[in-house]
Protein backbone atom coordinates (compact mmCIF):
# COMPACT_ATOMS: atom_id res chain seq x y z
CA UNK A 1 0.00 0.00 0.00
CA UNK A 2 2.63 2.17 1.19
CA UNK A 3 4.35 1.64 -2.12
CA UNK A 4 1.33 2.58 -4.33
CA UNK A 5 0.75 5.75 -2.09
CA UNK A 6 4.17 6.68 -3.20
CA UNK A 7 3.54 5.69 -6.71
CA UNK A 8 0.31 7.27 -7.24
CA UNK A 9 2.23 10.61 -5.68
CA UNK A 10 5.04 10.74 -7.52
CA UNK A 11 2.44 10.54 -11.11
CA UNK A 12 0.80 13.29 -9.64
CA UNK A 13 4.47 15.58 -9.22
CA UNK A 14 5.10 14.55 -13.37
CA UNK A 15 1.56 15.51 -14.24
CA UNK A 16 1.88 18.60 -11.99
CA UNK A 17 5.26 19.56 -13.42
CA UNK A 18 3.92 19.29 -17.39
CA UNK A 19 1.59 22.00 -16.32
CA UNK A 20 4.00 24.13 -14.98
CA UNK A 21 5.09 27.79 -16.29
CA UNK A 22 7.68 26.26 -18.58
CA UNK A 23 9.37 23.11 -19.78
CA UNK A 24 12.95 23.12 -19.87
CA UNK A 25 14.61 22.44 -23.14
CA UNK A 26 16.20 19.07 -23.67
CA UNK A 27 20.00 19.50 -24.94
CA UNK A 28 20.11 18.07 -28.49
CA UNK A 29 23.07 15.51 -27.23
CA UNK A 30 20.65 14.07 -24.50
CA UNK A 31 18.08 13.35 -27.31
CA UNK A 32 19.87 12.08 -29.74
CA UNK A 33 21.20 9.51 -27.17
CA UNK A 34 17.51 8.74 -25.98
CA UNK A 35 16.10 8.87 -29.56
CA UNK A 36 15.66 5.24 -30.37
CA UNK A 37 15.09 3.94 -26.68
CA UNK A 38 12.23 2.30 -25.55
CA UNK A 39 12.57 4.57 -22.21
CA UNK A 40 12.48 7.89 -23.56
CA UNK A 41 9.77 8.71 -22.60
CA UNK A 42 11.20 8.32 -18.98
CA UNK A 43 13.94 10.79 -19.86
CA UNK A 44 11.65 13.28 -21.18
CA UNK A 45 9.43 12.83 -18.06
CA UNK A 46 12.64 13.95 -15.59
CA UNK A 47 13.14 17.17 -17.89
CA UNK A 48 9.49 17.37 -17.31
CA UNK A 49 9.78 17.10 -13.64
CA UNK A 50 12.31 19.94 -13.36
CA UNK A 51 11.46 22.39 -16.07
CA UNK A 52 11.18 25.52 -13.30
CA UNK A 53 14.07 28.33 -13.30
CA UNK A 54 15.19 27.13 -9.83
CA UNK A 55 15.69 23.60 -10.94
CA UNK A 56 18.72 24.43 -13.43
CA UNK A 57 21.26 22.86 -11.39
CA UNK A 58 18.66 19.79 -11.16
CA UNK A 59 18.67 19.71 -14.63
CA UNK A 60 22.85 20.12 -14.84
CA UNK A 61 23.12 16.53 -12.72
CA UNK A 62 20.50 14.81 -14.56
CA UNK A 63 22.43 16.03 -17.78
CA UNK A 64 25.77 14.86 -16.23
CA UNK A 65 24.28 11.38 -15.35
CA UNK A 66 23.38 11.00 -19.04
CA UNK A 67 26.45 12.06 -20.50
CA UNK A 68 27.87 9.15 -18.71
CA UNK A 69 25.24 7.21 -18.83
CA UNK A 70 26.16 4.17 -21.61
CA UNK A 71 28.87 2.90 -19.49
CA UNK A 72 26.76 2.00 -16.75
CA UNK A 73 25.24 -1.66 -16.61
CA UNK A 74 23.64 -4.05 -14.48
CA UNK A 75 25.08 -8.05 -13.95
CA UNK A 76 22.52 -10.09 -12.35
CA UNK A 77 20.94 -13.12 -13.73
CA UNK A 78 17.49 -14.67 -14.00
CA UNK A 79 15.56 -18.30 -12.51
CA UNK A 80 13.81 -20.81 -14.96
CA UNK A 81 12.24 -23.71 -14.09
CA UNK A 82 13.69 -26.84 -16.28
CA UNK A 83 10.47 -25.66 -18.72
CA UNK A 84 11.86 -22.55 -19.20
CA UNK A 85 9.68 -20.20 -17.08
CA UNK A 86 10.59 -17.55 -15.79
CA UNK A 87 10.65 -17.87 -11.47
CA UNK A 88 10.17 -14.51 -9.21
CA UNK A 89 12.59 -14.46 -6.72
CA UNK A 90 14.11 -11.78 -4.56
CA UNK A 91 16.25 -12.58 -1.34
CA UNK A 92 15.10 -9.12 0.31
CA UNK A 93 11.84 -10.68 0.79
CA UNK A 94 13.44 -13.00 3.47
CA UNK A 95 13.84 -11.55 6.96
CA UNK A 96 17.47 -12.84 6.48
CA UNK A 97 19.85 -14.14 4.15
CA UNK A 98 20.07 -17.56 5.36
CA UNK A 99 15.89 -17.41 5.10
CA UNK A 100 16.90 -16.65 1.49
CA UNK A 101 18.98 -19.65 0.73
CA UNK A 102 16.38 -22.34 2.50
CA UNK A 103 13.65 -20.80 -0.15
CA UNK A 104 15.99 -20.89 -3.09
CA UNK A 105 16.77 -24.60 -2.14
CA UNK A 106 13.21 -25.44 -1.50
CA UNK A 107 12.49 -24.16 -5.36
CA UNK A 108 14.84 -26.18 -6.43
CA UNK A 109 13.49 -29.05 -4.49
CA UNK A 110 9.80 -28.26 -6.41
CA UNK A 111 10.75 -28.07 -9.96
CA UNK A 112 13.90 -30.61 -9.31
CA UNK A 113 16.30 -27.91 -10.72
CA UNK A 114 17.00 -24.59 -11.61
CA UNK A 115 18.43 -22.99 -14.91
CA UNK A 116 20.40 -19.56 -13.82
CA UNK A 117 20.32 -17.23 -16.66
CA UNK A 118 22.81 -14.66 -16.84
CA UNK A 119 21.27 -11.08 -17.78
CA UNK A 120 22.94 -7.54 -18.37
CA UNK A 121 20.81 -4.50 -18.47
CA UNK A 122 22.02 -1.35 -19.94
CA UNK A 123 20.86 1.71 -17.54
CA UNK A 124 20.69 4.02 -20.30
CA UNK A 125 17.56 1.79 -21.75
CA UNK A 126 16.29 0.96 -18.58
CA UNK A 127 16.20 3.54 -15.61
CA UNK A 128 13.12 5.13 -15.49
CA UNK A 129 11.80 8.63 -14.33
CA UNK A 130 10.75 7.97 -10.89
CA UNK A 131 14.71 6.27 -9.73
CA UNK A 132 16.18 8.73 -11.77
CA UNK A 133 14.13 11.61 -9.89
CA UNK A 134 14.28 10.15 -6.91
CA UNK A 135 17.95 9.22 -6.20
CA UNK A 136 18.66 13.20 -7.55
CA UNK A 137 16.21 14.80 -5.12
CA UNK A 138 18.01 12.67 -2.08
CA UNK A 139 20.94 13.35 -3.48
CA UNK A 140 20.66 17.17 -2.99
CA UNK A 141 19.04 16.70 0.04
CA UNK A 142 22.31 15.87 1.46
CA UNK A 143 24.78 17.91 -0.66
CA UNK A 144 26.39 20.36 1.36
CA UNK A 145 27.67 22.83 -1.15
CA UNK A 146 30.11 24.32 1.67
CA UNK A 147 31.93 21.37 1.59
CA UNK A 148 31.93 20.64 -1.94
CA UNK A 149 31.65 22.12 -5.49
CA UNK A 150 28.96 20.89 -8.17
CA UNK A 151 32.07 18.93 -10.10
CA UNK A 152 32.51 16.76 -7.02
CA UNK A 153 29.09 16.70 -6.03
CA UNK A 154 28.13 14.76 -9.73
CA UNK A 155 31.45 12.78 -9.33
CA UNK A 156 31.64 11.43 -6.12
CA UNK A 157 28.14 11.99 -4.50
CA UNK A 158 25.14 11.93 -7.30
CA UNK A 159 26.21 8.45 -8.52
CA UNK A 160 23.33 6.24 -8.15
CA UNK A 161 26.29 2.99 -8.55
CA UNK A 162 29.67 1.89 -7.71
CA UNK A 163 29.85 -0.78 -10.35
CA UNK A 164 27.76 -3.19 -12.08
CA UNK A 165 25.80 -4.59 -9.23
CA UNK A 166 22.02 -4.57 -9.32
CA UNK A 167 20.21 -1.34 -8.99
CA UNK A 168 18.13 -0.53 -5.58
CA UNK A 169 16.97 2.77 -4.14
CA UNK A 170 19.26 2.91 -1.49
CA UNK A 171 19.68 6.53 -0.20
CA UNK A 172 17.08 6.41 2.40
CA UNK A 173 17.96 3.63 3.79
CA UNK A 174 21.65 3.66 4.16
CA UNK A 175 21.06 7.87 5.29
CA UNK A 176 18.45 6.53 8.50
CA UNK A 177 21.08 3.62 9.29
CA UNK A 178 24.87 5.05 9.74
CA UNK A 179 23.21 8.36 10.76
CA UNK A 180 22.87 7.00 13.76
CA UNK A 181 26.15 6.09 13.82
CA UNK A 182 27.63 9.49 12.39
CA UNK A 183 26.24 12.49 12.89
CA UNK A 184 26.44 13.90 8.94
CA UNK A 185 26.02 17.75 10.18
CA UNK A 186 28.07 17.44 12.95
CA UNK A 187 30.73 20.57 11.57
CA UNK A 188 33.61 19.41 14.16
CA UNK A 189 34.08 15.92 13.77
CA UNK A 190 37.38 16.08 11.46
CA UNK A 191 35.64 13.07 8.71
CA UNK A 192 38.45 10.98 9.57
CA UNK A 193 36.89 10.43 12.61
CA UNK A 194 33.91 10.04 11.20
CA UNK A 195 35.46 7.21 8.95
CA UNK A 196 37.14 5.63 11.68
CA UNK A 197 33.05 5.11 13.59
CA UNK A 198 32.09 3.91 9.98
CA UNK A 199 34.66 1.29 9.84
CA UNK A 200 34.45 0.12 13.59
CA UNK A 201 30.63 -0.26 12.68
CA UNK A 202 30.97 -2.34 9.45
CA UNK A 203 33.67 -4.61 10.97
CA UNK A 204 31.66 -5.94 13.66
CA UNK A 205 28.60 -6.97 11.47
CA UNK A 206 30.15 -7.32 8.50
CA UNK A 207 32.01 -10.83 7.03
CA UNK A 208 34.55 -10.75 4.69
CA UNK A 209 34.34 -13.92 2.65
CA UNK A 210 37.80 -13.27 0.81
CA UNK A 211 39.20 -16.95 0.31
CA UNK A 212 36.40 -18.33 3.00
CA UNK A 213 33.62 -19.06 -0.08
CA UNK A 214 33.14 -18.08 -3.49
CA UNK A 215 29.99 -16.38 -4.40
CA UNK A 216 27.70 -17.29 -7.47
CA UNK A 217 29.33 -16.08 -10.97
CA UNK A 218 26.18 -15.10 -12.49
CA UNK A 219 26.32 -12.22 -9.56
CA UNK A 220 29.94 -10.37 -10.07
CA UNK A 221 29.04 -7.31 -7.13
CA UNK A 222 26.41 -6.97 -4.85
CA UNK A 223 23.81 -4.37 -5.22
CA UNK A 224 23.29 -1.84 -2.09
CA UNK A 225 20.56 -3.37 -0.31
CA UNK A 226 22.22 -7.24 -1.04
CA UNK A 227 25.49 -5.68 1.24
CA UNK A 228 22.89 -5.32 4.01
CA UNK A 229 20.92 -8.17 3.96
CA UNK A 230 23.76 -10.81 3.16
CA UNK A 231 26.27 -8.44 5.68
CA UNK A 232 29.00 -10.43 4.39
CA UNK A 233 30.96 -10.33 0.64
CA UNK A 234 34.28 -9.44 -0.83
CA UNK A 235 36.80 -6.74 -0.36
CA UNK A 236 35.07 -5.25 -3.88
CA UNK A 237 31.87 -5.44 -1.47
CA UNK A 238 32.79 -3.97 1.35
CA UNK A 239 34.57 -0.85 -0.30
CA UNK A 240 31.36 -0.39 -2.55
CA UNK A 241 29.17 -0.51 0.97
CA UNK A 242 31.54 2.31 2.87
CA UNK A 243 30.35 4.39 -0.33
CA UNK A 244 26.42 3.77 -0.05
CA UNK A 245 27.18 4.39 3.59
CA UNK A 246 29.35 8.16 2.55
CA UNK A 247 27.25 8.83 -0.05
CA UNK A 248 24.12 8.60 1.30
CA UNK A 249 25.41 10.95 3.93
CA UNK A 250 26.37 13.37 1.47
CA UNK A 251 30.56 12.45 1.98
CA UNK A 252 32.02 12.86 -1.59
CA UNK A 253 33.55 9.19 -1.80
CA UNK A 254 34.82 6.52 -4.28
CA UNK A 255 36.48 3.06 -4.72
CA UNK A 256 40.37 2.69 -5.02
CA UNK A 257 41.65 -0.27 -6.66
CA UNK A 258 44.46 -2.29 -7.29
CA UNK A 259 44.17 -4.33 -10.18
CA UNK A 260 47.34 -6.55 -9.29
CA UNK A 261 50.10 -6.43 -6.63
CA UNK A 262 53.33 -5.94 -8.31
CA UNK A 263 55.39 -8.17 -5.34
CA UNK A 264 52.63 -10.53 -4.59
CA UNK A 265 49.59 -12.41 -6.32
CA UNK A 266 45.99 -10.64 -6.70
CA UNK A 267 44.90 -7.47 -6.40
CA UNK A 268 42.55 -5.39 -3.78
CA UNK A 269 40.11 -2.89 -3.54
CA UNK A 270 39.49 0.31 -1.22
CA UNK A 271 38.23 3.42 -0.63
CA UNK A 272 38.60 6.99 -0.69
CA UNK A 273 36.31 9.79 0.39
CA UNK A 274 37.28 13.65 -0.26
CA UNK A 275 37.74 16.28 2.90
CA UNK A 276 36.36 19.98 1.94
CA UNK A 277 39.33 20.88 0.18
CA UNK A 278 39.23 17.78 -1.92
CA UNK A 279 42.13 16.27 -0.25
CA UNK A 280 41.91 12.76 -0.63
CA UNK A 281 41.41 10.46 2.79
CA UNK A 282 42.33 6.52 1.71
CA UNK A 283 40.65 4.12 4.56
CA UNK A 284 40.61 0.22 3.90
CA UNK A 285 37.16 -1.11 6.30
CA UNK A 286 38.77 -4.48 5.89
CA UNK A 287 42.10 -3.06 7.91
CA UNK A 288 40.25 -0.79 10.37
CA UNK A 289 41.74 2.10 8.74
CA UNK A 290 40.71 6.24 8.89
CA UNK A 291 43.60 6.82 6.94
CA UNK A 292 46.03 4.78 4.84
CA UNK A 293 48.99 6.28 3.13
CA UNK A 294 51.03 4.01 2.07
CA UNK A 295 50.39 0.21 1.30
CA UNK A 296 52.10 -3.04 2.91
CA UNK A 297 53.68 -4.05 -0.34
CA UNK A 298 53.72 -2.50 -3.92
CA UNK A 299 50.64 -1.73 -6.15
CA UNK A 300 50.79 -2.17 -9.78
CA UNK A 301 48.97 0.69 -10.40
CA UNK A 302 45.92 1.80 -8.24
CA UNK A 303 42.82 3.47 -10.21
CA UNK A 304 39.99 5.62 -8.61
CA UNK A 305 37.08 4.96 -10.19
CA UNK A 306 34.33 7.61 -11.47
CA UNK A 307 30.96 7.76 -12.86
CA UNK A 308 32.17 10.09 -15.71
CA UNK A 309 33.87 8.58 -18.89
CA UNK A 310 37.79 9.93 -18.74
CA UNK A 311 38.63 11.47 -21.86
CA UNK A 312 41.94 10.01 -22.16
CA UNK A 313 41.05 6.46 -21.03
CA UNK A 314 42.61 3.69 -24.15
CA UNK A 315 38.93 2.03 -24.46
CA UNK A 316 38.08 5.48 -26.09
CA UNK A 317 40.94 5.05 -28.54
CA UNK A 318 40.90 1.28 -29.22
CA UNK A 319 38.30 -1.29 -29.85
CA UNK A 320 37.41 -3.76 -27.31
CA UNK A 321 38.73 -6.72 -29.00
CA UNK A 322 42.24 -4.83 -29.04
CA UNK A 323 42.76 -4.30 -25.06
CA UNK A 324 43.84 -6.88 -23.17
CA UNK A 325 40.90 -8.01 -21.05
CA UNK A 326 42.33 -8.65 -17.44
CA UNK A 327 42.72 -5.51 -15.01
CA UNK A 328 40.55 -2.47 -16.04
CA UNK A 329 42.01 -1.47 -19.36
CA UNK A 330 39.05 -1.91 -20.77
CA UNK A 331 37.28 0.77 -18.78
CA UNK A 332 36.87 4.51 -19.55
CA UNK A 333 35.53 5.87 -15.85
CA UNK A 334 38.72 5.55 -13.87
CA UNK A 335 41.65 7.96 -12.37
CA UNK A 336 45.33 6.50 -12.36
CA UNK A 337 46.48 7.62 -8.76
CA UNK A 338 49.54 5.20 -7.87
CA UNK A 339 51.16 8.53 -6.54
CA UNK A 340 49.06 8.61 -3.84
CA UNK A 341 49.84 5.29 -2.64
CA UNK A 342 53.57 4.57 -3.99
CA UNK A 343 56.20 6.37 -5.28
CA UNK A 344 56.08 6.30 -8.88
CA UNK A 345 58.74 7.29 -11.83
CA UNK A 346 57.70 6.84 -15.22
CA UNK A 347 59.60 3.59 -17.11
CA UNK A 348 61.39 4.36 -20.62
CA UNK A 349 61.84 1.21 -22.76
CA UNK A 350 63.77 0.31 -25.86
CA UNK A 351 61.47 -1.53 -27.35
CA UNK A 352 63.51 -4.64 -29.15
CA UNK A 353 60.39 -6.27 -30.87
CA UNK A 354 59.83 -4.21 -33.74
CA UNK A 355 56.90 -1.99 -33.33
CA UNK A 356 54.48 -0.13 -35.64
CA UNK A 357 54.68 3.89 -35.43
CA UNK A 358 52.32 4.77 -32.12
CA UNK A 359 51.19 1.51 -31.59
CA UNK A 360 49.90 0.70 -28.05
CA UNK A 361 52.42 -0.82 -25.56
CA UNK A 362 51.77 -2.85 -22.34
CA UNK A 363 53.86 -2.77 -19.33
CA UNK A 364 53.01 -5.98 -17.23
CA UNK A 365 53.53 -6.90 -13.66
CA UNK A 366 54.44 -10.83 -13.02
CA UNK A 367 51.08 -11.77 -10.78
CA UNK A 368 50.10 -14.98 -10.03
CA UNK A 369 52.56 -16.59 -12.27
CA UNK A 370 51.40 -14.63 -15.19
CA UNK A 371 52.40 -11.64 -16.93
CA UNK A 372 49.88 -9.32 -16.66
CA UNK A 373 48.92 -5.87 -18.39
CA UNK A 374 48.74 -2.81 -16.08
CA UNK A 375 49.44 0.34 -18.03
CA UNK A 376 50.01 1.15 -21.77
CA UNK A 377 52.25 3.34 -23.51
CA UNK A 378 52.70 4.30 -27.70
CA UNK A 379 55.35 3.13 -29.22
CA UNK A 380 57.35 6.20 -30.91
CA UNK A 381 60.27 5.13 -32.83
CA UNK A 382 61.04 2.12 -31.10
CA UNK A 383 60.91 3.44 -27.97
CA UNK A 384 58.08 3.74 -24.91
CA UNK A 385 57.46 5.60 -21.94
CA UNK A 386 55.17 3.86 -19.43
CA UNK A 387 53.61 7.01 -17.07
CA UNK A 388 53.11 7.08 -12.89
CA UNK A 389 54.97 3.15 -11.98
CA UNK A 390 55.26 2.05 -8.35
CA UNK A 391 58.92 1.11 -7.54
CA UNK A 392 60.14 -1.54 -6.24
CA UNK A 393 58.80 -3.97 -8.87
CA UNK A 394 59.84 -5.76 -12.07
CA UNK A 395 58.12 -4.97 -15.16
CA UNK A 396 58.04 -6.05 -18.81
CA UNK A 397 56.75 -4.90 -22.21
CA UNK A 398 54.40 -6.53 -24.23
CA UNK A 399 51.87 -6.11 -27.69
CA UNK A 400 48.93 -7.53 -27.84
CA UNK A 401 48.13 -8.71 -31.37
CA UNK A 402 45.55 -10.93 -31.98
CA UNK A 403 44.54 -12.10 -29.19
CA UNK A 404 47.68 -12.60 -27.46
CA UNK A 405 50.47 -10.67 -25.11
CA UNK A 406 53.83 -10.64 -27.04
CA UNK A 407 57.13 -9.80 -25.69
CA UNK A 408 58.44 -6.34 -26.66
CA UNK A 409 61.81 -6.18 -24.67
CA UNK A 410 63.49 -7.61 -21.48
CA UNK A 411 62.68 -6.80 -18.02
CA UNK A 412 63.78 -4.11 -16.14
CA UNK A 413 63.71 -4.08 -12.08
CA UNK A 414 62.19 -0.75 -11.25
CA UNK A 415 63.90 -0.02 -8.34
CA UNK A 416 63.96 2.44 -5.43
CA UNK A 417 67.68 4.07 -6.52
CA UNK A 418 67.36 3.29 -10.44
CA UNK A 419 65.79 1.10 -12.87
CA UNK A 420 68.10 -1.39 -14.34
CA UNK A 421 67.30 -3.71 -17.46
CA UNK A 422 67.33 -7.16 -16.95
CA UNK A 423 68.90 -8.27 -20.37
CA UNK A 424 70.48 -12.18 -19.56
CA UNK A 425 74.45 -12.14 -19.94
CA UNK A 426 76.19 -14.50 -22.11
CA UNK A 427 78.63 -14.65 -18.60
CA UNK A 428 77.60 -17.07 -16.18
CA UNK A 429 78.23 -17.37 -12.23
CA UNK A 430 77.84 -20.00 -9.81
CA UNK A 431 74.37 -18.73 -7.46
CA UNK A 432 72.96 -20.15 -4.28
CA UNK A 433 69.61 -19.82 -3.46
CA UNK A 434 69.35 -19.79 0.29
CA UNK A 435 66.49 -20.13 2.82
CA UNK A 436 64.47 -17.62 4.57
CA UNK A 437 64.04 -18.13 7.94
CA UNK A 438 59.66 -17.68 8.22
CA UNK A 439 59.81 -16.60 4.30
CA UNK A 440 61.63 -19.67 2.24
CA UNK A 441 61.73 -23.43 3.36
CA UNK A 442 62.86 -25.90 1.57
CA UNK A 443 60.65 -29.55 1.40
CA UNK A 444 62.64 -32.62 1.44
CA UNK A 445 62.22 -34.41 -1.30
CA UNK A 446 60.32 -31.25 -3.90
CA UNK A 447 61.84 -30.87 -6.82
CA UNK A 448 62.59 -27.46 -7.48
CA UNK A 449 63.37 -26.17 -11.08
CA UNK A 450 65.48 -22.81 -11.21
CA UNK A 451 64.68 -20.92 -14.78
CA UNK A 452 65.52 -17.52 -16.40
CA UNK A 453 63.50 -14.76 -18.59
CA UNK A 454 64.58 -14.22 -22.03
CA UNK A 455 61.93 -13.64 -24.26
CA UNK A 456 60.21 -16.36 -22.27
CA UNK A 457 61.35 -18.72 -18.96
CA UNK A 458 64.21 -20.52 -20.15
CA UNK A 459 65.23 -23.51 -17.98
CA UNK A 460 68.57 -23.71 -16.13
CA UNK A 461 68.49 -26.56 -13.51
CA UNK A 462 66.30 -28.74 -11.44
CA UNK A 463 67.28 -29.81 -8.35
CA UNK A 464 65.60 -32.15 -5.80
CA UNK A 465 66.33 -30.87 -1.72
CA UNK A 466 67.40 -33.43 0.78
CA UNK A 467 66.48 -33.48 5.09
CA UNK A 468 69.94 -31.17 5.83
CA UNK A 469 69.10 -29.44 2.06
CA UNK A 470 69.92 -25.31 3.19
CA UNK A 471 70.76 -24.01 -0.15
CA UNK A 472 70.82 -25.09 -3.48
CA UNK A 473 73.67 -24.39 -5.36
CA UNK A 474 73.26 -23.90 -9.23
CA UNK A 475 75.99 -23.13 -11.60
CA UNK A 476 75.94 -21.59 -15.13
CA UNK A 477 73.09 -19.35 -14.59
CA UNK A 478 73.50 -16.13 -16.44
CA UNK A 479 74.55 -12.55 -15.08
CA UNK A 480 71.84 -9.41 -14.79
CA UNK A 481 69.05 -12.30 -15.41
CA UNK A 482 65.29 -11.79 -14.28
CA UNK A 483 64.90 -15.73 -12.16
CA UNK A 484 62.32 -17.74 -10.87
CA UNK A 485 62.56 -20.56 -8.90
CA UNK A 486 59.54 -22.83 -8.92
CA UNK A 487 58.58 -25.54 -6.68
CA UNK A 488 56.23 -28.36 -7.84
CA UNK A 489 53.62 -30.55 -5.71
CA UNK A 490 49.68 -30.57 -5.14
CA UNK A 491 49.43 -27.38 -3.54
CA UNK A 492 48.89 -23.75 -6.10
CA UNK A 493 52.02 -22.48 -7.31
CA UNK A 494 53.22 -19.76 -5.50
CA UNK A 495 56.43 -18.11 -5.78
CA UNK A 496 58.37 -14.71 -6.71
CA UNK A 497 60.53 -13.79 -9.56
CA UNK A 498 64.14 -12.96 -7.93
CA UNK A 499 67.76 -11.24 -9.25
CA UNK A 500 71.19 -12.10 -7.23
CA UNK A 501 73.74 -9.05 -7.59
CA UNK A 502 77.17 -9.66 -8.38
CA UNK A 503 78.09 -10.02 -4.40
CA UNK A 504 75.57 -12.91 -4.12
CA UNK A 505 72.83 -11.05 -2.42
CA UNK A 506 69.24 -11.56 -3.57
CA UNK A 507 66.15 -9.69 -4.30
CA UNK A 508 63.09 -10.19 -4.49
CA UNK A 509 60.40 -8.95 -7.17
Amino acid sequence: MEKTIKTLAFIFLILFSKNALSQVQIPSRILNKIENLNNRQEIIDVFDFYCKPEDSLKVKAICFLLDNMHIHKTESYNIKSPEGEWIDFDELEFDNYRTSLRALKNLKKQHGSLKISPITTNDIESLDAQYLITNLEESFNVWSKSLYDFEHFCEYILPYRINVEPLYTWRKTYLDRFSKIIDKDDPIMPLKEKIKYLTDNINLWFVCTYGIEKREPHLPRLGSLQLLHRKKGTCEDVAALSVFALRGMGVASTVDVVPYWATSTGGHTLNCAFDCNRNPIHFDVLLQSDSLNEFIREPAKVFRTTYSVQKGSLSLQLEKKDIPPTGLLRYSNYIDVTHEYWKTRDIDYDLIEKSNENEVVYICTFNGMKWLPVWWGRSNKNKVTFTNMCQGAVFIPKYYRDGKLITAGYPVASGYEKVVELKPSEETHVIRVKEVPGHFKFKPGQKYSLAYYDFGWKPIATRVARKDTKELIIQNVPKNALLLLVSYDKKEIKTRPFTISESGERFWW
